[in-house]
């Protein structure tokens, strides 16, 4: 952290005491603080403009480099992320920073073999991971891009053998809190709507297409019902195989009873209804 972004921390701590309202400053997973706009906006005046362009420059956190390492067959791979805040003009209601990957060839370091760039927000990208993503033997790479009160998703990078470069998935990137199933090649994602209401999708890779072969329904009707629906793929299309309805009130009961039963049976993809 160089000396004028100590000076300016300095600064508005000083400028801050007697504040009650925390809040307003937190600690990222680095420890640095985060200078929000309501500090500046609401809370400090001052007409020094040479003050005011400092809290200005202040409001994002200097966000450090994350790097791992990733081996493809018999070539290793060193993976840097860097997060750089977006330009005053660029509004976006998810994110705050551009986050830019650099991909080396450990053997040669000069310089990057690939460059690739995204979205974040915050630190969250500090959260990744490597994994087989699509089942075709290859690691893949991917870092946590949303967090809201009860979903997430991650941003995913597929390796492609036949390019010898990694590729953005928008189709794995869209899931929410996904979940990988290698003994049966699946990948599963889960969306909670409200305390009575969710979905569970099912997807298999199919000619490296995510095609969706089963999904679980769980929502709430205008009549005060609770509504079981699964959808199973058949013949190329998928097709409602099960609906049953349950006075809401049998919730408070940890959904107990023969509907709820047949509906958890079809979490297991070898049953079929039968």
């Amino acid at each position: 952290m160089n000396r004028d972004y100590i000076l300016v921390i300095g600064l508005i701590v000083l400028l801050l005491t007697g504040c009650q309202d925390s809040s307003v400053i937190k600690a990222d997973l680095n420890n640095s603080l985060i200078v929000t706009t309501e500090i500046i906006d609401e809370i400090i005046k001052t007409d020094d403009e040479a003050i005011k362009e400092s809290l200005e420059n202040a409001k994002y956190e200097e966000l450090e480099a994350y790097e791992f390492y990733i081996d493809i067959v018999d070539k290793k791979f060193k993976v840097v992320m860097e997060a750089k805040p977006f330009e005053e003009d660029i509004e976006d209601i998810l994110y705050d920073s551009e986050l830019l990957i650099s991909i080396y060839d450990v053997d040669d370091l000069t310089e990057p073999v690939q460059q690739l760039s995204n979205k974040t927000n915050g630190t969250l990208f500090f959260e990744n991971g490597v994994l087989d993503a699509n089942f075709d033997g290859y690691d893949d790479f991917y870092y946590v891009a949303f967090r809201g009160a009860t979903n997430a998703s991650s941003n995913f990078f597929l390796w492609d053998n036949d390019e010898m470069c990694f590729k953005f998935s928008e189709e794995l990137s869209e899931l929410s809190l996904p979940s990988f199933h290698n003994d049966l090649e699946v990948v599963s994602e889960f969306n909670k709507g409200g305390a009575a209401s969710n979905f569970t999708r099912y997807y298999k890779f199919y000619k490296d297409e995510l095609i969706c072969i089963r999904a679980l329904y769980m929502n709430v009707s205008q009549e005060g019902m609770h509504v079981l629906r699964v959808e199973d793929l058949r013949q190329g299309e998928l097709v409602e195989v099960f609906n049953k309805n349950v006075p809401l009130e049998r919730i408070e009961e940890a959904y107990v009873g023969e509907e709820y039963d047949e509906f958890f049976q079809w979490k297991n993809l070898e049953y079929t209804g039968e």
